[in-house]
Formats: structure tokens, sequence, C-alpha cells
């Protein structure tokens, strides 16, 4: 299992990456989103709500993290990093990000943007291949450290 991870500076930008994804053949449940309730809200209202992006993020229940406000989670691996960064005693969304084989200056970033209402960003894959397109794609849309990271825990794990 391969996980590209980026950071889009806008919902716009993450929006047309799940297109340009979708483009690819990539399918809705292999595209994870992390962001600010505001944010996504905000994202929704400004087009006509039929983008994919929106369709993922519409029906989720926000969580309140440390740092950052109430957050959105879309996918099983973002909802599972958000239940991991929202849990008592933890060291909220850069220590999440840390237990999936993160480095440390990354998650702190990624952490970071999140707060700054940035949209984190997530794509599995099973193969190096498709990897290689997912990360093409969101370099094409403007995304901040994309990177791959193969030691994340498998679907049936989740």
């Amino acid at each position: 299992m391969k996980t590209i991870f980026a950071l889009f500076d806008t919902y716009e930008d993450a929006k047309a990456a799940v297109e340009g994804l979708l483009e690819r053949d990539f399918t809705p449940d292999q595209i994870n989103v992390v962001l600010q309730a505001p944010v996504a809200k905000t994202g929704q209202e400004s087009g006509d709500g039929s983008a994919t992006l929106d369709r993922l993020t519409r029906e989720e229940q926000p969580v309140l993290l440390s740092g950052s406000g109430p957050v959105i989670a879309a996918g099983d691996l973002a909802t599972m990093l958000v239940k991991s960064a929202a849990a008592p005693g933890t060291g909220g969304l850069t220590d999440a990000l840390q237990d999936l084989a993160i480095p440390e200056t990354v998650a702190e970033a990624f952490a970071s943007g999140v707060e700054e209402g940035k949209v984190l960003f997530c794509v599995k894959t099973d193969d190096d291949r498709r990897a290689e397109n997912a990360h093409t794609v969101l370099a094409t849309y403007s995304a901040r450290y994309p990177g791959d990271y193969d030691h994340l825990p498998t679907d049936d794990q989740l």
C-alpha cells in the first residue's frame, strides 16, 4: 500500500486535484482529506456543490482538534488520523501523522497547514505506478510537500 500525502493552500486547488485524480481512474474511496470545518463550508458554498470534494466533505461531522479547531475528515485514513489526534493525552495531529511514519518536520508542516486553513490530502493506492500518477496529479495542482509513505496500515487494519 502506498499513500501519497500533500498539502493544498486552498480548497479550490484540492477540489481540482480530486477531479484530476478521478480523470486518471482513481476512485473517491482512495481520496482522504482533513480540513477545518469553516474552510469546507466556505468551499462548498463557492460552487454548485456537485464537485467530488464537496460531496466527500458535506456529510462529515466536525471533530474538535486542539490547535486546529473543528475539522472535517473525509475518507477512512483521514478519519482514523483525526480520531487519533483528538484522543485525550495525545500530541494532536502532528503526533498522529508521525505515527503513520511521516517525518516530524513534514508532520509539523501538515498540522500547521491545517491550523492555517489549508487542506491535508492523501491518496491511497496499491502499486508504484499508480502512486507516481497520483504524485504527478497532486504536483500539477500546486500541492506542497507531496510524498509517499508505504508503512501505513492496510485497509483491514483501519
